[in-house]
């Protein structure tokens, strides 16, 4: 029986097999796809400074060298901010509440603070501009979680498409499982760009051991895996192409 060397029978199936479509969808749908398109954030993430607990929102260098010794005395109670909040205009770090108390008509601040205290300034999650995904990535939960949070609404992903046929259940959910790691939606063996068939052995074999029976051929247009209907050949082609 003939063997082929597999990267020799890899660049002849390529070349003949048609190109992937490219679909738009939603994030949370696109993770484990190929992106097709770098996803750039459309602007910095979160969009202005943020709190990120509950505390008063001051101006840091309104309160140089304050302490219980050397109270700052302020006539306006600086606004209270919680966790999320955007920071108001003219603040830069929250305080907390308990260092302030009133007296009087002022209120006495017997803490300082240092810009950025407890807050998350603009574009520190992502900047305007920043690559969330790379063309030919797998999309990771975290990726998609990010463009959702940038407010993209659709992705492009390389569609690349596969079906099975002919393996039984065990060896099936193994296969399945493994493409869909690879970055590919399960449809219909009419509708696939490749189709995994348990070997027939009739097309040239892979020289590849585990996947001795494998092999690989072009049926009008569709890639056909001929997969050794062993768990251990299965995986071994698979994991070998």
């Amino acid at each position: 029986m003939k063997r082929v060397a597999v990267d020799t029978l890899i660049r002849s199936a390529l070349a003949a097999m048609p190109l992937p479509a490219i679909r738009p969808i939603a994030p949370e749908e696109a993770v484990g796809r190929l992106v097709a398109v770098p996803v750039i954030a459309p602007g910095p993430l979160p969009p202005v400074a943020i709190a990120l607990r509950e505390g008063l929102a001051v101006h840091a260098e309104a309160l140089v060298g304050a302490g219980p010794q050397t109270p700052v005395m302020l006539m306006k109670r600086p606004p209270l901010v919680r966790p999320g909040d955007a920071m108001p205009a003219g603040s830069d770090a929250l305080l907390d509440p308990e260092a302030a108390c009133g007296q009087g008509a002022f209120l006495e601040i017997t803490e300082s603070a240092v810009p950025g205290l407890l807050i998350r300034q603009a574009g520190a999650d992502l900047a305007s501009g920043a690559v969330i995904a790379r063309t030919g990535a797998r999309l990771s939960p975290e990726q998609a979680m990010a463009a959702q949070m940038a407010g993209i609404e659709r992705l492009a992903i390389v569609d690349l498409t596969a079906a099975l046929d002919g393996f039984d259940a065990p060896l099936a959910m193994v296969l399945r499982q493994s493409l869909k790691g690879c970055g590919f939606r399960m449809v219909a063996p009419g509708e696939a760009l490749i189709r995994l068939v348990a070997s027939p052995e009739t097309a040239p074999r892979l020289a590849l051991q585990p996947g001795e029976t494998g092999g690989l051929r072009i049926d009008d247009g569709q890639l056909v895996f001929e997969v050794p209907p062993r768990f251990d050949g299965a995986l071994g082609m698979l994991l070998a192409l």
